[in-house]
């Protein structure tokens, strides 16, 4: 029912009509990688923006809301702070290269505020999250011949059961493969050595992440830096006791690392599974917490946790990126789905 009523309200659901409800809304909007190059370990994951795109957004989120800090958001929904009228919040997650290389100047020179939520094991490109390994190995095997051997050998890894799989059968293998599960990780390290590839050589050879160097420089140059968790665990596929460590270790990390207090902790991938009870009990139990962030639009926000909306696309997306539209979907999903309009009023 509610799926049928957002796609009867989705034609009439333009920016300009979405704006008015979004005035004493928090619009909070991340992403992830900003480049005009390929990257081979997110291209099958997402479609990120253009360096030409980011800017335009950006300008388009200048005229249309007023940018807040990290500091602002948690002094509003912890101690009833102010925000401006049509606040928004900008944050990138997992501390991907691109954020010092790419980002950052951009930000710096519109003078724009943002917050990057960095994941412990990967800085200083000490560990490759799943996601990128399937997306490195389904771009591996789309531009690289494949010996018939090396067909059959990746195709048994797979449960093909085709003695020498096209290609297509293949990529669709791998795409059914779920990251967040072990077997199928353990799947995709095989079917990686069959095919010569070395994690810890691609990561090397990429230098796909940020450095602790590079991170605190961009504390130095006034940004803000977030936790987000320990390897890119999703919460829901761990248990209560992986899931109190996995926080704990994240919060040190940030502490030891970086001197910070008052982390606020970006969930990888999203909070499912995690109540709202749960991130009480542990804002309590360690004053180093500030704040939960996840990733459900415009959800209700509070003083345990704030939504965002993500501006990545499908990686099919052909159109130019536009955040107007984004926002408005993204505002109508949450208003059939949680009840946005009203809370919005």
């Amino acid at each position: 029912m509610r799926e049928r009523l957002e796609s009867v309200l989705a034609p009439f659901s333009s920016f300009d009509r979405v704006r008015p409800f979004l005035r004493r809304r928090l619009t909070s909007i991340f992403g992830h990688v900003v480049s005009d190059r390929d990257n081979l370990l997110v291209t099958d994951l997402y479609r990120y923006p253009t360096t030409a795109e980011f800017r335009q957004m950006l300008v388009f989120l200048r005229e249309n809301f007023e940018f807040v800090t990290l500091s602002d958001v948690v002094s509003h929904f912890r101690d009833g702070a102010p925000l401006p009228e049509y606040p928004v919040f900008l944050s990138f997650d997992d501390g991907l290269r691109e954020t010092a290389d790419v980002i950052a100047p951009i930000l710096k020179d519109l003078g724009i505020p943002a917050t990057f939520f960095l994941t412990a094991r990967a800085l200083d490109n000490r560990y490759l999250f799943y996601g990128h390994r399937r997306s490195y190995l389904l771009t591996l095997v789309q531009t690289a011949e494949m010996r018939q051997s090396m067909r059959q050998s990746v195709g048994a890894l797979l449960g093909l059961s085709e003695p020498e799989p096209a290609l297509q059968m293949i990529c669709q293998a791998f795409r059914r493969l779920s990251v967040h599960k072990s077997d199928d990780c353990a799947r995709l390290d095989e079917s990686a050595e069959a095919l010569g590839v070395n994690w810890q050589e691609v990561l090397d050879a990429e230098q796909p992440f940020l450095s602790a160097k590079q991170a605190k420089a961009l504390l130095s140059d006034g940004f803000s830096l977030g936790a987000h968790g320990t390897d890119h665990t999703k919460f829901a596929h761990l248990n209560e006791t992986d899931r109190r460590r996995d926080l704990r270790r994240s919060l040190d990390f940030m502490a030891e690392t970086f001197g910070l207090d008052g982390i606020a902790f970006c969930f990888p991938h999203s909070h499912k599974g995690v109540t709202r009870r749960w991130m009480t009990e542990q804002l309590a139990a360690d004053p180093r917490l500030s704040i939960f962030f996840s990733t459900a639009n415009y959800a209700p926000n509070d003083r345990v946790m704030v939504n965002r909306v993500c501006f990545d696309r499908p990686v099919d997306a052909v159109e130019p990126l536009d955040v107007g539209d984004i926002l408005a979907r993204s505002f109508l999903h949450s208003a059939v789905h949680h009840g946005g309009w009203r809370r919005a009023l």
